[in-house]
């Protein structure tokens, strides 16, 4: 059953129709494929998180390796963990702008 849609002073009345199920099938598939990439990065992020953790609790010696004056191995990785944080953010952003964003205005 079809129901008038206000679409302003001046405007001849739309309806909505039945909602198409395939549109509703981008829209679940849309939904999927940013879940997932979302798991894949955190997944990413926490294993470089865990392992420098991992590190700090059972090899200490490791990670006291001057690598040049004041800078340990330990700071390092510390900062490399972070730039992987960094760069794990900009290509989430860079794939939503491109292929998540480009999705979603098709389904519209």
């Amino acid at each position: 059953m079809a129901t008038p849609v206000d679409a302003g002073p001046g405007a001849e009345p739309q309806t909505t129709s039945m909602v198409d199920p395939n549109r509703v099938a981008l829209i679940h598939d849309i939904g999927r494929r940013r879940l997932r990439m979302s798991l894949i990065l955190t997944t990413i992020l926490l294993s470089v998180w865990l392992g420098f953790i991992l590190l700090v609790a059972f090899a200490k010696s490791i990670l006291a390796i001057q690598l040049t004056s004041g800078l340990t191995l330990a700071l390092a990785i510390g900062a490399g963990e972070i730039v992987v944080g960094w760069l794990l953010s900009l290509f989430y952003v860079v794939w939503a702008n491109f292929a998540f964003d480009t999705a979603v205005k098709h389904v519209q």
